[in-house]
């Protein structure tokens, strides 16, 4: 997961600090290639209004879920939804699974 340090990191889309009241969303190196236009913003905090305005947001999401792990070895799974927070359940991605709850990028994140 991206290092965050509030007053400090700057958001990846606007270049602005993250305050410690702003929402965010956030994850894991999950793009590998440097090359990859995505790959700036992968493991770095991006303010949560930023990332609902920006114009690769769709595209972001679905590579993550495309490509992120996705089953952590507790077995449960981690998808990104729309809005930058994830839904986590239990069984596997592909869709046999049971909801078991929901993380957003609130200030305490």
């Amino acid at each position: 997961m991206a290092v965050i340090v509030r007053g400090k990191s700057a958001c990846s889309v606007c270049g602005k600090v993250i305050e410690e009241r702003d929402q965010i969303v956030a994850t894991s190196q999950f793009i590998q290639d440097k090359a990859d236009p995505l790959w700036p913003f992968s493991n770095t905090a991006i303010h949560k209004r930023c990332f609902l305005g920006w114009k690769l947001r769709s595209e972001f999401v679905d590579r993550y879920n495309e490509i992120a792990p996705s089953t952590f070895a507790e077995g449960t799974f981690h998808r990104m939804k729309s809005d930058g927070s994830f839904s986590i359940g239990a069984g596997n991605a592909e869709g046999d699974v049971s909801t078991t709850g929901e993380v957003d990028g609130g200030s305490g994140t």
